[in-house]
């Protein structure tokens, strides 16, 4: 019906040949996982949940600061687009630090080059997991939202870090009239982000790293049929929504 991109086997005996690579190179210290370990029996990609889920608000443990966080993200990374947008539309470029990491995810996962990050000379975004746990045992993903005061990450999940940066750092932002998730449309705003988010924006995912045919074709089908809708949406504005740029957007 549909190509199954890749040899299996071929990708297999990479990523086996991969894996020996890396505890080699680090025996006392969990390799990277990559998505192909998320992967269950039927060959199908199945995303694990992100570990580090706290929150930035006032009276909190981690209380909106300015020159407190630091975010660390990745052209290379769909996920952390979001957020590196949204601190750019909210004008929080001066209050929260950003760091890039290089667009080619190695052996050892994503790295900082050519210079070591700023904020402790780390060259790879794993030491930084390792900095917040020293037994941490999951995946290195980004985007992380850093606190260099009691430096640990704060959050790691980007669906979650756009909430706040769009609401919990507005006394810092010089566009705190920005609103991109108003009360009133909180609920709509959402149902709608969630309604692509397991075709789309995870279905990329499950159809680049499926490992059977079979698994392939289940994301492939939900992907383009909600990309058509999308596409005849979108051909007619610049936002799912006409005239309202919001939090489904980014």
């Amino acid at each position: 019906m549909y190509a199954f991109l890749g040899g299996l086997g071929t990708v297999t005996r990479l990523h086996s040949r991969r894996l020996s690579t890396i505890a080699a190179m680090d025996a006392k210290k969990p390799m990277h996982k990559s998505a192909l370990d998320d992967t269950t029996k039927t060959g199908a990609f199945e995303r694990k949940a992100s570990v580090f889920r706290s929150w930035v608000s006032k009276d909190g443990e981690f209380e909106p600061e300015a020159g407190r966080y630091h975010l660390y993200v990745g052209y290379a990374c769909p996920w952390a687009h979001r957020t590196i947008i949204t601190r750019e539309l909210k004008g929080l470029t001066d209050a929260i630090g950003i760091t890039f990491v290089d667009y080619f995810m190695g052996d050892m996962g994503w790295e900082f080059k050519p210079e070591p990050e700023p904020n402790y000379g780390l060259t790879k975004i794993r030491e930084l997991y390792f900095k917040a746990e020293e037994d941490y045992g999951g995946r290195f993903t980004i985007p992380v939202l850093w606190d260099k005061k009691t430096e640990t990450i704060v959050n790691n999940e980007s669906s979650e870090i756009i909430i706040m940066l769009n609401k919990e750092f507005n006394d810092f932002a010089k566009n705190p009239e920005r609103d991109f998730l108003p009360e009133s449309k909180r609920d709509e705003i959402l149902e709608i982000a969630q309604s692509f988010y397991e075709p789309v924006n995870n279905g990329v995912y499950k159809c680049g790293f499926a490992r059977t045919q079979q698994a392939y074709e289940d994301a492939f089908v939900p992907l383009f049929e909600k990309l058509d809708d999308l596409e005849e949406v979108l051909g007619k504005t610049v936002s799912v929504r006409p005239c309202i740029l919001a939090l489904e957007d980014l």
